[in-house]
């Protein structure tokens, strides 16, 4: 098993029927999402929102559940995965959305977590891809330092989240319920943002204000120099990247 919160040591009562209320935690890799998520799950009126539609967390249930088909799959896991008060959640980047969405009712919420800064995100993306290390406690892979940097690789990252960001943005055009959360504010003023989030969703998650969250901030000062370095090369080459507040797409030019 990949992911030990894949098994049935995490799993709900056996929820019967179908969920009172199905969401999706719209993201991008490096915007909080996984913090968000612990919050939802803490509140113990949410579900446990994760990201079912990765392809090592289905691998892991197939294992388990050896369902033949990604709507048997989405059956399963809103048997064991809603919370007694009938709420089923599912963390996506837009991708795996975009195979699944039509396992999704029509009333499906979506809170839409996302970073102001896209330059930080690159930068950690990069940091997390590169090193292997996604979280604060995982196996570093492979050790990073200043020489690890490269521009063409940060170009990359920086292009693959425009088109996560934008791909979900096309989604929208289409569904109108949503709610966006942005990380940075999440980060500093955590109990306004959930109190937004209890409004959307109708539930209860006032033991989430003051609790201490397992997931460690992980910018520090490589983390810096990536980003200096990034911005310069930026700068020297006149690439501009630029947000368009009437459609949320950033665009790069």
């Amino acid at each position: 098993m990949n992911f030990n919160v894949n098994s049935e040591k995490f799993d709900f009562e056996k929820y019967r029927g179908y969920p009172k209320s199905c969401y999706c935690v719209a993201s991008s890799p490096r915007t909080g999402s996984t913090l968000l998520c612990e919050f939802l799950t803490a509140s113990g009126n949410a579900g446990r929102p994760l990201e079912y539609f990765n392809d090592q967390y289905i691998s892991d249930y197939k294992e388990r559940w050896h369902f033949t088909d990604l709507r048997d799959y989405m059956v399963l896991l809103q048997r064991y995965r809603t919370s007694q008060n009938g709420y089923f959640g599912i963390k996506c980047h837009a991708d795996q959305y975009l195979k699944c969405h039509n396992l999704f009712p029509k009333n499906a919420l979506f809170i839409n977590i996302y970073r102001k800064d896209i330059l930080k995100q690159t930068v950690s993306y990069f940091k997390a891809y590169i090193s292997g290390q996604y979280s604060f406690d995982a196996e570093i892979r492979k050790n990073i330092n200043k020489d690890t940097y490269r521009f063409d690789d940060m170009m990359h990252v920086l292009e693959v989240l425009i088109n996560i960001n934008n791909k979900w943005e096309q989604v929208f055009l289409s569904n109108k319920n949503r709610i966006k959360i942005a990380y940075e504010d999440l980060c500093s003023d955590r109990v306004s943002v959930i109190k937004r989030i209890e409004e959307f969703l109708q539930i209860d998650m006032k033991n989430t204000y003051a609790m201490t969250p397992y997931l460690k901030i992980q910018y520090d000062d490589l983390s810096q120099y990536y980003l200096e370095s990034f911005t310069e090369d930026l700068a020297r080459r006149n690439i501009k990247i630029s947000y368009d507040l009437h459609t949320n797409c950033f665009h790069m030019g």
